[in-house]
């Protein structure tokens, strides 16, 4: 588990090296008169990668499918880059393959454009922080200890004239939590759906699913049980590197078919050759109503298309006979689907005036997921991300009941999302907890993040709760707050979080804002102090999850590039100018996390229990031999 050492000097001569041999291999082919390294036995030149390591490397977009990556370190520089090629490709078990995506990663860590130093905004002062310059100012290096000092001064003068409720992390919510302020007092917190849209509002609460989607689907074997795999408003192909199209593609060639409903003709839908829906953008509640009502119009003509055991024994509220007993008005969904009361029949001529869709095509759609086939129905998250979607969510499971299409093989109702795309259940390994502890944040602010820059500007917000916490939301509250401080841990919220604009303002209107980030992002120009933050490649290691049957252990490709520094250790910087004991945060190293994570890792044991046991245990001679003192954590 070492460490392939290296320093900006030798990574760039050793960089400046291959580039120079690969510019002289294209300008004197291969001459005797080349300046290249040859071999005696051809008098070709040697291959510049050849004596070099390979090594499993992180890979962490977001795109969930955490593949397996390697890199070639030569003389500290990276020199080749590699996919799984461990075992033959197969169904049973199918390679993990990485995409172009991970293979840019060689640029996030050796990019020229890294951030290589910490910086503050020249026009910025504790006393005057001049912040309509934000965004238009220029930039000065200063050492980590100025750094430092800066921003504890600024931290301590802000709570201590108004309270940890001052400072917002810029954020999704409490699960990137800042651990310095939560060490000291909390700090107020950014819910978002911006990811999730409206499935992450009320799903769970009202009607019984998931808080963040309609679930996961059913493992990948299962698809070849279907008869049909609906894609709604889905491109797995793009958005979910790693296996899922593998298995889609299998899926294909064992006969089942695909449909696709989107605006746009997908890669997905071109790579399976699927029947493609084409519907206006964000009108898919008009469509999911004319499906539904079609589906009732086409069971009275032919019978065999809606499922009415299944809602009478599963559902609620969908007719008059299943009015739920805490539902106060007489209200039921078939009532509505037939005008009863807004006076408008929701069928398919109406649907398809507002989406596009020909009235025939939502004829065919009904009947294609109706219950005598075998259907799987993934969506993914984009029909939920506008205004007007909130009753996506309710209407795709409301059609996947009315097929009844759950519970059974061949069909599912699910999402089509991240690492699980196309293989649900449960995870059949698990990384091991890594020994640190949990922070309590003592700030129950949480504002949601369309209302989060204007919340910075008024002082005033409606509190919903944090979905992201796992309790899902709730009836609103009216608060009042009074941002100060802005941190951008984690997250690049202000480029992807909604309203840019006023956050722009909101950035301009606080005392200080901070910032760590491995390049000049959005958000750090409207910085007054941006640190340098390591990225994956530059720490001890870790696990990462991407998939349920597969988890990839990566070690260090490089130690931190020029004044990068990790986050544990800018974190304990702050939290020692703080007067915190970084060791109640942090109380191993970062190394030694990274073991605890190995040896508590988990596998499913083979039996119907469904319990989990210890995969591997790290051992003291593992410990001496990678010179961690301490044993990790074992059970």
């Amino acid at each position: 588990m070492g460490t392939n050492n290296i320093s900006r000097r030798g990574f760039l001569g050793a960089s400046a090296a291959v580039m120079a041999g690969v510019a002289g291999l294209a300008a004197t082919g291969c001459s005797a008169e080349s300046s290249l390294e040859t071999t005696e036995e051809t008098g070709l030149p040697v291959d510049p990668a050849k004596g070099g390591e390979w090594i499993p490397a992180a890979c962490w977009h977001n795109c969930g499918g955490r593949c397996m990556n390697k890199v070639m370190v030569k003389d500290g520089a990276v020199v080749r880059q590699k996919t799984d090629d461990t075992h033959e490709d197969s169904f049973d078990y199918p390679q993990q393959r990485g995409c172009v995506r991970g293979k840019t990663q060689q640029q996030q860590c050796f990019g020229a454009d890294r951030l290589k130093y910490p910086i503050k905004r020249k026009g910025w002062s504790p006393d005057n922080p001049n912040g309509e310059l934000r965004g238009k100012d220029e930039w000065e290096r200063i050492s980590w200890d100025e750094a430092i000092d800066y921003i504890a001064g600024q931290f301590k003068t802000i709570k201590e004239k108004y309270g940890n409720q001052a400072f917002l992390l810029g954020s999704y919510g409490s699960r990137l939590a800042f651990s310095p302020l939560l060490a000291w007092g909390g700090h107020t917190n950014t819910a978002d759906t911006t990811s999730h849209g409206a499935y992450l509002l009320n799903t769970a609460n009202t009607i019984g699913i998931p808080r963040t989607d309609a679930g996961v689907c059913n493992d990948r074997t299962d698809m070849l049980n279907a008869d049909t795999i609906v894609f709604y408003a889905s491109n797995p192909a793009w958005s979910a590197p790693g296996t899922p199209s593998y298995h889609y593609i299998r899926a294909k060639e064992a006969g089942v078919k695909f449909i696709t409903v989107d605006p746009i003709y997908t890669a997905s839908a071109q790579m399976l050759d699927a029947e493609w829906i084409p519907i206006r953008t964000g009108t898919d509640t008009a469509f999911l109503l004319g499906v539904a009502s079609e589906m009732i119009r086409l069971d009275k003509a032919e019978g065999n298309v809606v499922d009415w055991d299944f809602l009478d024994k599963y559902t609620v509220g969908f007719d008059a006979d299943h009015k739920p007993e805490d539902l106060k008005e007489d209200v039921n969904f078939l009532d509505y689907l037939e005008g009863k009361y807004d006076g408008v029949k929701h069928d398919a001529e109406w649907a398809s005036e507002i989406c596009g869709v020909p009235t025939d095509k939502i004829t065919w759609f009904a009947r294609e997921i109706g219950k005598e086939k075998n259907v799987w129905l993934l969506h993914n998250f984009a029909a939920a991300r506008c205004n007007g979607c909130e009753n996506v969510p309710q209407l795709f499971m409301t059609i996947g009941a009315m097929g009844g299409h759950m519970g059974k093989p061949g069909n599912c109702v699910a999402n089509n999302y991240h690492a699980n795309a196309g293989n649900g259940g449960p995870s059949l390994v698990k990384a091991g907890k890594t020994g640190y502890p949990s922070l309590k944040n003592e700030i129950d602010g949480v504002i949601p993040g369309p209302q989060v820059w204007e919340a910075c500007m008024t002082g005033k917000y409606r509190m919903v709760g944090d979905w992201y916490s796992g309790k899902g939301s709730q009836a609103g509250e009216d608060r009042t707050c009074d941002i100060h401080c802005i941190i951008h841990d984690e997250n690049a919220y202000l480029q992807t979080g909604p309203n840019m604009k006023r956050g722009i303002e909101a950035h301009r209107k606080m005392d200080f804002v901070l910032s760590k980030a491995q390049f000049m992002t959005t958000q750090a120009m409207y910085s007054d102090i941006v640190l340098p933050v390591t990225t994956q490649w530059e720490v001890p290691g870790g696990l990462s999850a991407s998939n349920r049957e597969f988890l990839f252990c990566f070690k260090q490709v490089t130690e931190p590039l020029y004044e990068a520094k990790t986050d544990v250790q800018i974190n304990s910087l702050i939290m020692e100018a703080l007067g915190v004991d970084p060791k109640t945060v942090y109380p191993i190293s970062e190394k030694q996390a990274f073991f605890n994570s190995i040896a508590t890792a988990t596998v499913i044991k083979n039996d119907d229990s469904g319990k989990f046991e210890t995969l591997v245990t790290i051992t003291d001679e593992d410990i001496a031999e990678w010179g961690v003192e301490g044993k990790p954590q074992t059970g």
